[in-house]
């Protein structure tokens, strides 16, 4: 009764303030909205559906509204979206997501008569793509990976957006809605690149691999994630500490659904691992198919060849002066090791000399993480068997031994100039 009467309470604040944006679209009628659904603390699906009606209404007038109008309807529909408990209608999904995408779009945008986008209005599209696919039911993101291209598309913009040079909060954001993308929350990765957060070494493991049904999608675009993401945490300085951490756990969590050695079976892993065609109503057309990769043994076996080379790059981080970005770094080489030392084995090695280097590391929260970690990774060697820790290590320290010699003359011919 009580959620009831709060309903019909939020039903009587919210109509007249919709039939005045439904009649006179204007920026004041919206912001007046938008101040009226801070004040409620949830929103049931049908109230949301009423709501969002005269706000999507104004999204199709196109180019026609201002851009001002534009951001904050967009604003207001994150907001909205963030309310209810459950999204499960795709059509409102669907329209929404491939609206925000095509706003990120500079091609798309400038052929539908849009202007260039602000900092802000970018920062409202991104909110929005975060919200839709955090609060999306499997059913519904599972029905966007059978779209492969959508899909596709969709990481190609918010991938756009993390290079781009636009302000920190908006590059990190459109991190999290890649990690929304797969399924995951993001709140719990910013939780532990706060500064006062000491993560669960079990925790995040487990988060690095939950409710990725239908993930293995994210293979066909990993090349295109790693290289943009890696950039990020190497070459990214003025994207700040916070910046560089979410990028490499967000690199993380996308790279464990896509090389999981638990899904390997009989030397084939299916993908995408799809909710049943009735479910979904839906079937892949040829592009789609074009698309999607056959990770078999063979194409992890190259997929951990190229990685090697990325992550190699990204072990520089053990030197950065940020103690957070090395702390993301334990959680990164820990996760990646547990998850997928099956599938990655020529990057373990460079993964565990992360571990072990920074179990020396000057901060106690970096080297207490480090120890924790190697500990973890040590009983699961021996519980696996066949995996011999103190070989991996020595091998790794004995080609750190062999090329010595020759950066100690590139050293010494570089300062003889």
């Amino acid at each position: 009764m009580a959620a009831e009467a709060a309903g019909k309470r939020a039903f009587e604040l919210l109509r007249p303030l919709c039939v005045r944006v439904m009649k006179a679209p204007t920026v004041e009628a919206a912001r007046e909205l938008d101040n009226a659904l801070v004040s409620l603390p949830s929103m049931h699906p049908a109230l949301m559906e009423y709501v969002t009606l005269p706000l999507r209404l104004i999204l199709r007038q196109g180019p026609r509204c201002s851009a001002g109008l534009t951001e904050c309807t967009l604003q207001c529909l994150s907001r909205v979206i963030r309310l209810v408990d459950v999204l499960q209608n795709w059509e409102l999904f669907h329209e929404l997501l491939s609206y925000a995408c095509m706003m990120l779009d500079d091609k798309m945008r400038a052929e539908a008569g849009y202007s260039t986008l602000t900092d802000e209005h970018t920062l409202a599209a991104v909110e929005l793509i975060q919200g839709l696919c955090l609060k999306a039911i499997p059913i519904v993101r599972w029905k966007l990976y059978s779209l492969l291209t959508e899909l596709g598309h969709c990481i190609s913009v918010l991938l756009g957006v993390i290079q781009s040079p636009r302000p920190r909060d908006v590059r990190r954001t459109a991190m999290l809605a890649l990690v929304a993308l797969s399924g995951a929350n993001p709140q719990l990765l910013m939780d532990w690149v706060g500064v006062a957060s000491e993560p669960r070494l079990p925790e995040v493991c487990t988060w690095m691999g939950e409710g990725s049904a239908g993930c293995s999608v994210f293979a066909s675009f990993l090349p295109g994630i790693s290289q943009v993401l890696t950039n990020v945490v190497t070459t990214s300085d003025f994207i700040g500490q916070t910046g560089i951490a979410v990028a490499l756990l967000t690199w993380t969590r996308l790279l464990i659904i896509s090389t999981n050695t638990k899904e390997v079976v009989a030397g084939e892993v299916a993908t995408p691992m799809e909710a049943p065609p009735t479910q979904l109503n839906t079937t892949p057309g040829p592009d789609t198919k074009s698309l999607m990769v056959t990770r078999s043994n063979v194409w992890l076996s190259d997929t951990d060849e190229k990685l090697s080379l990325l992550v190699h790059r990204a072990t520089s981080l053990v030197g950065h002066s940020g103690w957070r970005v090395r702390r993301a770094a334990v959680l990164w080489a820990y996760s990646l090791v547990v998850h997928c030392y099956h599938s990655l084995l020529k990057c373990v090695p460079l993964l565990l000399e992360v571990i072990v280097t920074l179990t020396t590391d000057e901060y106690k929260q970096v080297a207490e993480q480090a120890e924790e970690a190697m500990h973890i990774v040590s009983e699961l060697f021996v519980r696996e068997g066949g995996l011999n820790l103190t070989f991996i290590l020595e091998e790794r320290l004995f080609g750190l031994a062999s090329v010595l010699p020759r950066l100690m003359r590139q050293h010494v011919d570089m300062f003889s100039w």
